[in-house]
């Protein structure tokens, strides 16, 4: 038996969005693209 559970994608977006999203504005600048750029990484991640 394992203690440790899947988190929910609620978990990972809230746990992970401002890092991810701080990232991307390092990589591409703070363009509108990188909002769509930000969906992008979670839906790939949460497939």
């Amino acid at each position: 038996m394992s203690w440790w559970r899947k988190p929910s994608p609620e978990e990972v977006v809230r746990d992970h969005a401002p890092q991810v999203y701080r990232q991307l504005c390092r990589i591409f600048g703070p363009r509108s693209d990188v909002d769509d750029l930000f969906q992008m990484v979670f839906i790939e991640v949460l497939r």
